[in-house]
């Protein structure tokens, strides 16, 4: 494919206005979908059923936990008090780890990698 700033527009120009066209069909149906799920919520806890299937699909209810932190200054105490660090996750800051390198610090097993993405987007309208 030859290179035009025309055709490179019309490609451009075209995956947008398909984004905007799916994403407008994702909301409609997003919202049929929570209304639906909440009806079928409903009934099922009227009829005092934990779940309920057919052939292409279940409903059931699953406990999900969530950590709540509050106050982080008194949780990092509690860590560090009671070596409490299994209670982290591993994860670290790539912005936070960056200005620290490029500040000089030598933070061994750690790295930084940048890459390159191609992102369309639209316009803010």
């Amino acid at each position: 494919m030859t290179y035009s700033d025309e055709s490179a527009g019309a490609l451009l120009d075209a995956i947008q206005k398909l984004k905007l066209k799916r994403d407008l069909t994702v909301e409609v149906y997003d919202d049929q979908i929570k209304t639906l799920s909440s009806q079928l919520e409903t009934m099922l806890k009227s009829a005092h059923k934990k779940d309920f299937k057919t052939e292409i699909a279940t409903a059931y209810w699953q406990n999900s936990t969530t950590a709540v932190v509050e106050d982080w200054n008194a949780v990092m105490q509690y860590v560090k008090e009671n070596d409490a660090f299994d209670i982290l996750q591993k994860r670290i800051s790539p912005a936070q780890l960056k200005a620290r390198l490029e500040a000089g610090a030598v933070i061994a097993g750690a790295s930084v990698k940048t890459e390159a993405l191609f992102i369309v987007k639209g316009k803010k309208q």
